[in-house]
């Protein structure tokens, strides 16, 4: 008997192979994919109450996946309170089962670094525990979408490098595991974005932890021209603890114990409105305070801002009891606002 004597039977045999073929490789991407262990989730970094660190990169993802990071400019030193986010959720993605992390601790003058396997069927089972359990979510919804719950992975830093990886579905928080990250002889060029690295440059890390972690007691006075009034002010800090005033209130005899690195005020009278953006330069702020130190329990230095009459100008000075050290911010912008109209059109 001949076989594929006909056209038609070869075409016929092509084509039940590349069917087979087909089949076979669906079945493994169905196999690969693994739909029951796809969940939405989000990650982020916290560091333990007064353990100040910057996060240049905190990276849970799964094996030969990615994710998003979170800000590496961002300081954090007050727990749970204090989080430092992704910048987005995941969703339809395997949880992780890897994290990458390097921080720097201002407390220790260090840098760390660790590169961690995860427990995956840990993770997968307190992930079903959570979303099993869950508040936050309607339980008819959460059972009915179970990938639709979102999750989220925490590292948590402790001095000396320690770390501690939680679950939580942001209302309660269960831990994965723990782990011991190493000190890293790296630069502040960490914290670059990736278009502006120049490992060139030095960088002071001393001056740097300094005007984080150095107290100096002050207050802020602003001079006002006559008439006007201060309405919104912010006085943003070297440790990002920054300070906001709305609407005048609370502003008499506030001390300040942390570096400023800006001010943003407002000011009005009754028909025109004024305001200012300033920047000091990191050093020059530094070695002014330094110069004014005061021994504790004496009384706060003077940061005072004073505006000309126009409006258009102000003078920045720190003083004690015995000088006055004029300050040269890095940037200062002062600039009208619209007008107030206080006018109201009566109709006829």
């Amino acid at each position: 008997m001949k076989y594929f004597t006909k056209r038609e039977d070869r075409i016929n045999v092509a084509l039940t192979v590349l069917l087979l073929i087909i089949l076979i490789a669906n079945l493994i991407q169905i196999y690969n994919y693994k739909a029951d262990e796809r969940f939405e989730w989000s990650s982020g970094v916290l560091s333990k109450k007064g353990n100040v660190v910057q996060v240049s990169t905190c990276y849970f993802h799964h094996t030969n996946n990615w994710n998003y990071d979170v800000d590496k400019n961002r300081i954090i030193d007050n727990g749970w309170n204090d989080i430092n986010f992704s910048e987005k959720s995941k969703e339809n993605s395997f949880y992780p089962d890897s994290l990458s992390i390097t921080w720097f601790s201002y407390t220790e003058k260090k840098f760390y670094n660790g590169n961690f396997k995860l427990p995956y069927a840990i993770i997968l089972e307190k992930a079903k525990q959570l979303r099993e359990t869950t508040n936050p979510y309607k339980s008819n919804f959460a059972n009915e979408n179970p990938n639709q719950v979102l999750l989220y992975f925490f590292a948590e830093i402790l001095p000396k490098g320690k770390l501690l990886v939680w679950i939580s579905d942001a209302d309660k928080n269960l831990k994965i595991s723990e782990y011991q990250a190493k000190t890293v002889n790296e630069t502040w060029h960490v914290f670059d974005d990736i278009e502006e690295k120049n490992t060139n440059s030095k960088i002071d890390i001393d001056a740097k932890v300094a005007l984080v972690m150095e107290k100096h007691s002050y207050n802020v006075d602003l001079n006002l021209p006559d008439g006007f009034y201060l309405t919104e002010a912010d006085v943003k800090l070297f440790n990002q603890n920054n300070w906001s005033l709305e609407d005048g209130k609370n502003k008499k005899n506030y001390i300040f114990e942390n570096i400023p690195s800006g001010i943003r005020l407002s000011w009005e009278n009754d028909t025109r409105r004024f305001a200012t953006q300033i920047s000091f330069d990191e050093l020059e702020i530094l070695n002014t305070f330094r110069k004014m130190y005061v021994p504790e329990k004496a009384k706060p230095l003077l940061l005072e801002l004073t505006v000309n009459n126009k409006n258009d100008s102000i003078v920045i000075s720190l003083k004690n009891n015995l000088k006055v050290i004029k300050i040269n911010p890095s940037y200062i912008s002062v600039y009208p606002l619209e007008q107030k109209n206080d006018n109201v059109e009566v109709s006829k």
